[in-house]
């Protein structure tokens, strides 16, 4: 009985969610309305004002023409201000050009950014074999993640599925899209119908879905997203809010500061905590990552990144260094990734743990037909 009472609790939090969302929208397309109708009046008075002050003014004494009317302190105010719209041009020229290589970097590694960025179809398949220098053994898995555009409903909602969703990852994992010991674990598939909107340039995505092994355990999920340039920098921020059935709350929040380098390279920092009721403390990491592009199909990153925990105080957990060279073998949908790694865990007394993950990776959607 308590499991059908919270998912009923769980679908009408979602339907209000949507019905607000709904509702503002409604709202902000009345508004745009009555602003267009007000504009335009504007404009209109604007014109005949300024056909008004064309007329050529006449001295009221001499009755001649006066060809050099004095500047009004409003115009002198202008000057600045014009020259420094000089800069919108160049200012959009770069910043256009850092959300597009950042896209390119990320869709190019099959990176959880991308995935959760993305309005198109989209379907990652991947193949991993697994080796662990520390039991001297080789491991295998496969891994599935889809975003798919549900028919007749103009592209705003989405079925996804997926393995492994990156809220029930542990930090080390979701960091590097998928580490290779989490890469072979037998996983449970979770599907989801997620609708997509955008306001004030943030991209809304609410979504209600389950995990489809027994037994059925639903959940609920809110992801915010948005970008924002900072001049040569690009901020991506990226707020996850979910409830799970078997977990409870929780609230997963992402800083990206990217920045380019030249010649397709680009630098990252990405700061990430996490909160959950199930621990009921803060997961807090710091990731410092190097893209580099060797060639138009091979690409390589360098990644090191510190782990921490606020409980019982601020303490670091683990420490991860990490390289992933990655080649298109075929057209722009079939990858092979070389991944070695080392990992330094204090429940380990910080003895190193290398391990090298080899995949093929399939992509599947409109873009890669």
């Amino acid at each position: 009985m308590q499991f059908y009472t919270r998912s009923l609790l769980v679908w009408l939090l979602l339907l209000m969610v949507t019905e607000v969302l709904a509702v503002e929208s409604m709202q902000n397309g009345d508004s745009f309305n009555t602003d267009e109708a007000a504009v335009e009046e504007q404009l209109e008075k604007d014109t005949e004002e300024n056909a008004s002050a064309q007329i050529e003014t006449r001295d009221t004494e001499t009755g001649m023409i006066d060809a050099f009317p004095e500047e009004s302190s409003e115009d002198a105010s202008k000057e600045p201000k014009e020259m420094l719209s000089v800069l919108d041009a160049p200012h959009k020229y770069v910043s256009e050009q850092v959300e597009w290589l950042v896209t390119g970097v990320d869709k190019y590694f099959a990176n959880e950014a991308f995935y959760n960025y993305t309005t198109d179809t989209y379907v990652q398949l991947s193949a991993d074999v697994l080796y662990e220098e520390e039991f001297a053994e080789t491991s295998y898995g496969a891994n599935l993640r889809a975003r798919v555009d549900l028919p007749r409903t103009k592209r705003r909602f989405k079925l996804l599925i997926d393995t492994d969703p990156t809220e029930k990852q542990d930090p080390i994992e979701r960091s590097v899209d998928d580490s290779p010991a989490a890469a072979v674990q037998e996983s449970d598939v979770y599907a989801a119908v997620e609708r997509e909107r955008e306001r004030k340039g943030w991209l809304i995505r609410p979504s209600v879905g389950a995990k489809f092994n027994f037994p059925i355990e639903p959940f609920v999920r809110l992801r915010l997203t948005n970008l924002f340039p900072l001049q040569r920098w690009q901020l991506r921020v990226n707020e996850n809010l979910y409830w799970f059935d078997d977990s409870g709350f929780g609230s997963d929040t992402t800083f990206d500061f990217d920045l380019p380098v030249g010649n397709g390279h680009l630098f990252r920092a990405t700061s990430f905590a996490r909160w959950t009721e199930e621990l009921n403390y803060f997961e807090l990491n710091q990731i410092i990552t190097f893209f580099q592009t060797l060639s138009p199909t091979r690409r390589i990153s360098y990644q090191i990144g510190a782990y921490g925990q606020t409980q019982p105080t601020l303490f670091m957990t683990d420490y991860l260094a990490v390289i992933r060279y990655r080649q298109n073998i075929h057209k722009d949908w079939l990858f092979f990734e070389i991944r070695p790694q080392v990992l330094y865990q204090k429940e380990s007394d910080w003895d190193d743990e290398v391990s090298l993950l080899l995949r093929l990776e399939w992509l599947f959607g409109r873009k890669y037909l």
